[in-house]
């Protein structure tokens, strides 16, 4: 996919001031894998994950895909909250050249119908079953009149013994995959480029109708996402926290962009409570939160002040 919006004048100019580079956020995984292997990456209420731990995740994911054949840029719905393996599945899309479209969990087949015919995507990866809504149920009704959807990628451990077939395990594929090495020339070969290839689908909120599609290519983001650490002032000592969903902006623009440019680690809150999320603040001694305002709001209306919050 070729972005519509840049024309070539521009991106020269991006270039020529430094504002544009060649860089994609996987590279940034990879850097911090070298750079500081054993400080961690990426937490969730299941996995605490280094950035060496991260990028051998990341590349055994990418493999797999490519060894199943799932042709480059072929499009990949990624519908999960907030888990490492639902950041590492972002990253793993752009390693193997694919382009992810990232969506909140709580969109429904009238959303995704829209979103699967526009984006004609190839797999999914999702839950089977999170906060008592059948993922994997929906997608298979939605299977019958979007064929092109060939691959079912869960985050649990188990497959369900009557999931329809091109159905797997993400944890359990990475796994295994771990214990052979990975040729990286065969990623390097699909590399998307930075400039002229979509990377990234993002979608609006929906609160007034249809998510609209959004088309990334991985430069500007960069671009953007820099910008923001240097406003921040992000380091590799800041330890980020996505509240919010990391499909969105709120949390994704700190956590999954931002946060790997500075070598920041990310702490993931799965399901949002007040008490939660201060908590979880508290523990891993957060510096920076995502949120949306309704958050703070709930957050600001518990007892916050028996916890300790001097790390924000």
């Amino acid at each position: 996919m070729k972005p519509i919006r840049y024309k070539e004048k521009m991106v020269e100019e991006f270039l020529q001031d430094g504002h544009w580079t060649e860089e994609l956020f996987s590279d940034f995984y990879n850097r911090n894998a070298k750079e500081m292997p054993d400080q961690e990456a990426l937490v969730d209420s299941k996995y605490r994950v280094t950035w060496a731990e991260a990028k051998k995740l990341v590349d055994a994911m990418a493999i797999s895909w490519v060894e199943m054949g799932i042709p480059r840029s072929a499009r990949v719905i990624v519908q999960s909250p907030n888990s490492v393996y639902g950041f590492l599945a972002r990253v793993a899309c752009e390693r193997a050249g694919l382009i992810s479209l990232t969506v909140y969990p709580y969109l429904r087949q009238r959303e995704l119908e829209y979103m699967l015919e526009k984006t004609e995507a190839t797999a999914v990866v999702i839950p089977n079953i999170y906060r008592n809504f059948n993922y994997l149920e929906m997608y298979r009704d939605l299977q019958k009149r979007f064929t092109h959807l060939k691959y079912f990628f869960l985050f649990d451990d188990e497959v369900p013994a009557d999931a329809p077939e091109g159905t797997s395990s993400l944890t359990q594929l990475v796994e295994k995959r771990l214990e052979k090495p990975v040729d990286e020339s065969v990623l390097d070969e699909r590399r998307l480029d930075a400039k002229w290839d979509v990377a990234l689908l993002t979608t609006t909120s929906g609160t007034t109708g249809i998510p609209k599609l959004v088309e990334w290519p991985t430069a500007p983001r960069v671009c953007t996402s820099k910008g923001r650490v240097g406003i921040w002032n992000l380091n590799k000592d800041d330890i980020t926290m996505a509240i919010a969903p990391h499909a969105g902006g709120a949390a994704g623009t700190l956590t999954y962009f931002a946060a790997p440019i500075a070598g920041a680690k990310t702490v993931m809150l799965e399901e949002f409570t007040p008490e939660g999320a201060l908590e979880l603040i508290e523990r891993e001694k957060a510096t920076a939160i995502g949120v949306v305002p309704t958050h703070l709001v709930r957050m600001l209306e518990a007892d916050y002040k028996k916890y300790d919050l001097s790390s924000l």
